[in-house]
């Protein structure tokens, strides 16, 4: 498989995730369930920023021989650097007792896990 063709498997996701999350949105919103359109708006966020830091790594790729080395270096390092600020809003707010919040940093974690487990099966797919 080409870096092309990995990229339009990968985007194709993020795409369908983003329709999904819109959808339901679109739902929540019309049904007028404001705490549940909040948690899928937050999603949906998550979802629209790794997919703008896929196009950046995208350009960090040199080289077709080794693309997917560099890809996944480049796109990888967004899922450590980014959440670093969730982990630690979460653990203030556990120590202060804010379930909410709790709640959405666990959201936004566990959402990015899923976006990132994704990635690293479509790059297994191509290698197998």
């Amino acid at each position: 498989m080409s870096l092309d063709t990995f990229t339009a498997k990968y985007r194709q996701f993020l795409s369908e995730e983003s329709s999904s999350l819109l959808s339901i949105s679109t739902i929540l919103k019309n049904e007028h369930r404001e705490d549940e359109y909040k948690f899928n708006r937050i999603e949906s966020n998550i979802v629209d920023i790794f997919g703008q830091m896929f196009n950046i790594s995208l350009t960090k790729v040199n080289t077709t021989s080794n693309w997917k080395k560099e890809l996944e270096a480049a796109y990888l390092s967004f899922f450590t650097k980014i959440p670093a600020s969730w982990h630690q809003n979460l653990k203030e707010c556990k120590a202060h007792g804010l379930d909410e919040e709790i709640y959405i940093e666990n959201l936004k974690i566990d959402r990015a896990e899923a976006i990132k487990h994704k990635f690293i099966a479509l790059l297994e797919e191509e290698n197998g």
